[in-house]
């Protein structure tokens, strides 16, 4: 009898210990994740070479936020100007007008749920767990707004809009939970439209091939080639 109360003290005394010793490490666990980063900081300083409307710069920004190990939520806003080439092909027109004497101006609104199938990350650090970082798919989507119009006048003018909705495959590589590059490409649909609306306030829809745009630009065909600076924020 002395000897099974022995022994069951010792495998009580050791049941107390393994709970207290998992107690701690979820304790440490918990954190970690306390000072783990949510929200990450999106731009691409070259997206001022060619926005989502032909011949405009987008400045953007976003944030990707995470919401478990692997699903994170992306919204992107950006402010369309005119771009370089505008500049380039609106020069020495027959009418005396040039680039200058133009407003393009617009905005931009995008948004993506991205599922990382393979993270790149580290099994001993339980912090890493939850950054962005690895393989994924996404469901993005974007409508994008411009006006062209001189700027000195308010009428008449065109209003150029792109619509498209894309499933991407990327790569974002981190640096820990501060920096990371976002590359991705995909397939999907668009559709761009320009409506000109004159001094009455009449709208008139162009056809973009006889406007001078190309096929592909007309068709409803999309497809993706794109990257991203991430910044961890908090």
């Amino acid at each position: 009898m002395k000897s099974i109360a022995f022994i069951l003290f010792c495998l009580i005394g050791f049941s107390k210990a393994a709970n207290a010793q998992n107690f701690e490490t979820d304790k440490a666990k918990i954190n970690e994740l306390q000072d783990k980063k949510s929200f990450y900081l999106k731009t691409n300083p070259f997206a001022i070479l060619a926005g989502p409307i032909a011949l405009t710069a987008e400045y953007r920004l976003g944030i990707e936020a995470t919401a478990t190990p692997r699903i994170s939520y992306q919204i992107c806003g950006g402010y369309l100007d005119k771009s370089f080439l505008f500049n380039l092909t609106q020069n020495d027109t027959s009418n005396g007008l040039n680039a200058k004497d133009f407003s393009f101006q617009g905005f931009r609104i995008q948004g993506q749920v991205r599922y990382y199938f393979k993270k790149f990350e580290d099994k001993k650090d339980w912090s890493n767990k939850f950054t962005p970082s690895g393989y994924y798919i996404a469901a993005h989507g974007s409508y994008s707004s411009a006006i062209l119009r001189l700027k000195t006048q308010t009428y008449p003018y065109n209003n150029y809009i792109n619509i498209n909705a894309n499933v991407l495959i990327g790569l974002q590589a981190m640096i820990e939970q501060s920096f990371g590059i976002d590359f991705y490409t995909g397939i999907g649909w668009k559709q761009n439209s320009l409506t000109s609306v004159d001094y009455r306030l009449r709208k008139t829809a162009l056809n973009l091939t006889e406007s001078g745009f190309s096929q592909y630009y007309a068709s409803n065909l999309k497809i993706s080639f794109g990257m991203n600076f991430t910044f961890g924020l908090f």
